[in-house]
């Protein structure tokens, strides 16, 4: 017994009616990075159920946009190149990132707790926001290790907080030796200033003076009328600093990829929940078009003619 296969909508006739211009308006209309595919890839259907399902999608999202509520969508980053950067075992995303990373869970857990408290008026939608989940342990745990300008946080672990000290300690050794040397040298200096240039402390010098002061060029000013200087008193201080430095991003490297790691392991459901996403912001978006252009929506009968009474093109 053969089966029938269903009528497609050929591309002249879409044309002809303008339904890529109308895909344009609802694409204008999206409020996340994850809608276009979906538009990208959407045609007509044939199938009845698939119809009916769609109507009644756009049909809830409609009564909210109308009751004022409003879908928690907007501003979201697209954190899918970070999902593909730490595909690779080991791999890992830098600070500012997993902020991004935080952000969006933060915001899909939002999306979630919205039609979960409107399962009743909105159940096709919920049926979606199910998708969507939160992994507030990737929160808290992101939250408790990077600050919220993407500085990792001293007490991220117990190796960094001693590293940092001791950063700290020496650092504040260095700059005593060099006002002490700032005194020595203020008939040579440009300014009574301590510059900080390539992660190392230098005196700024006179070009004239450059040579009265024993220490390691480390460039000019635009002007070329001062030369920054770091003198050889506090050269061993400032190199036992610049290893700190290398230790110290080397157990950042350790945090980061220890936050990445979580990630990945369940990174196949967060992209699970960003196609819940996509599929919400796209019907958010036929809706609100349906409301700007008046639009009513439809019963579809299983069987016989569909009557469009007082129908108009959205277009015209």
């Amino acid at each position: 017994m053969s089966t029938r296969t269903p009528p497609r909508h050929d591309n002249t006739t879409l044309e002809q009616l303008e339904f890529p211009r109308i895909i344009q308006h609802v694409r204008s209309l999206l409020r996340t990075p994850y809608g276009s595919h979906l538009i990208d890839q959407w045609q007509p259907s044939v199938e009845v159920e698939t119809v009916r399902r769609r109507l009644q999608e756009v049909r809830e999202m409609m009564l909210l946009l109308e009751s004022g509520e409003e879908v928690p969508l907007g501003q979201m980053e697209d954190i899918r190149p970070h999902l593909r950067k730490i595909k690779p075992q080991d791999s890992f995303l830098e600070a500012e990132e997993l902020i991004q990373v935080k952000s969006f869970l933060q915001q899909a857990e939002s999306i979630s707790r919205f039609f979960q408290l409107r399962q009743n008026q909105a159940p096709s939608l919920y049926f979606y926001a199910r998708g969507i989940h939160s992994h507030r342990n990737i929160v808290r745990e992101i939250g408790a290790t990077i600050e919220p300008d993407g500085n990792v946080k001293d007490n991220a672990s117990p190796q960094l907080q001693k590293i940092r000290q001791s950063i700290f300690q020496l650092e504040q050794e260095e700059k005593r030796l060099l006002n002490k040397l700032l005194k020595r040298y203020a008939e040579y200096s440009q300014d009574e200033i301590i510059t900080l240039r390539d992660g190392r402390m230098v005196l700024g010098i006179k070009r004239q003076y450059v040579h009265e002061v024993n220490g390691i060029v480390h460039g000019t000013s635009a002007s070329g009328a001062t030369v920054f200087v770091e003198p050889m008193e506090t050269l061993v201080l400032s190199n036992r600093i610049q290893s700190l430095r290398i230790e110290e991003r080397q157990e950042i490297i350790k945090i980061l990829t220890f936050l990445s790691d979580i990630i990945r392991q369940v990174q196949n459901d967060i992209y699970y929940g960003i196609e819940n996403i996509a599929a919400l912001d796209f019907i958010q978006a036929r809706a609100r078009y349906a409301l700007q252009i008046k639009a009513q929506v439809t019963k579809v009968k299983s069987k016989g003619p569909l009557k469009i009474r007082n129908g108009r093109h959205p277009l015209l």
